[in-house]
């Protein structure tokens, strides 16, 4: 009995807080190895969020592997390390990486085994979130002729103008700027 693994009843229970749609539990536990990473996750962290993040990239993970037919689903693996995957999702958690980010990361992590940050550094995707850094950028683009339109629309209301002067800014930081901290920035000094 010790060494049968977890029954399916098991995991919809355990994972029952996550909010994680049915349809994802399904597919999670097509794959027992993949199951027990996610328990075996949530358990080292106890952290609802991290865990359903992970979940819903495992999920891309095993999807994205071509199944030749259903009984192959049983050969899903993925092969990265709890650690590894715990690191990425920290790293989202603390806007160091965007999600779009850390799917590139993760993607990565399938075929190396650096680490989440070391790839996150060598692809340059780590998030700026320096607020000094970023409160310069904005400057920058709030002042610059070709933003005074969007500016005049945002002071008049239209909340839709901030997203050019948001896209003005990742473009001077090179995707880097951390857009949330970019807008309350904006607003910060628009109102």
């Amino acid at each position: 009995q010790s060494t049968m693994p977890k029954l399916p009843s098991f995991y919809r229970e355990a994972w029952k807080d996550l909010g994680l749609d049915s349809t994802v539990i399904n597919a999670l536990l097509n794959s027992q190895p993949t199951a027990q990473l996610l328990q075996r996750i949530f358990e080292k962290t106890n952290d609802k969020t991290s865990a359903r993040r992970i979940a819903l990239w495992l999920l891309m993970l095993i999807s994205d592997q071509p199944n030749v037919d259903e009984a192959n689903t049983q050969n899903n693996k993925v092969t990265i390390s709890d650690e590894y995957l715990i690191e990425l999702s920290n790293m989202v958690g603390s806007n160091e990486l965007s999600s779009t980010a850390a799917k590139e990361v993760l993607f990565e992590m399938t075929k190396s085994s650096d680490a989440p940050r070391e790839i996150a550094a060598k692809k340059n995707l780590i998030q700026v979130s320096d607020e000094g850094e970023i409160a310069a950028i904005v400057d920058e683009v709030l002042a610059d002729p070709a933003s005074q339109k969007a500016v005049e629309d945002l002071r008049n209301g239209n909340d839709k103008a901030i997203g050019f002067i948001v896209g003005q800014i990742m473009k001077k930081s090179c995707g880097k700027a951390n857009p949330a901290l970019a807008q309350k920035l904006i607003k910060e000094r628009i109102n």
